[in-house]
């Protein structure tokens, strides 16, 4: 485990265009006091943290480690390259990085 990894809980994939995600419609389910930070991993995948509030935690061009919040098991780390904020911003995300994204959010 990295213990300068921040912990997440992995939410799964997000059908951005229906908003369909395993805990049933994305939109709507943090409000739109919610910032969704992108980051491009170093395996070069697109992953999305959502944090409350309308600012990202980390800088624009920052890097991040994450890890499970529940098991300690290492997640993923990449680099903020950007961030959006509520329903609206989310769905934006679709014309850069396609339909399905996958979600996590901060714990």
């Amino acid at each position: 485990m990295r213990r300068d990894a921040s912990p997440i809980l992995p939410c799964g994939n997000v059908n951005v265009k229906t908003g369909k995600f395993k805990y049933g419609n994305f939109y709507g389910f943090w409000g739109d006091d919610t910032c969704y930070e992108v980051y491009r991993t170093t395996e070069d995948k697109i992953r999305v943290v959502a944090t409350a509030g309308t600012l990202p935690l980390v800088k624009l061009g920052g890097y991040s480690a994450f890890r499970h919040d529940q098991t300690g098991r290492y997640l993923f780390s990449g680099q903020l390259i950007e961030s959006v904020v509520g329903d609206d911003g989310f769905k934006t995300l679709c014309e850069k990085y396609g339909n399905s994204i996958n979600v996590s959010t901060y714990k």
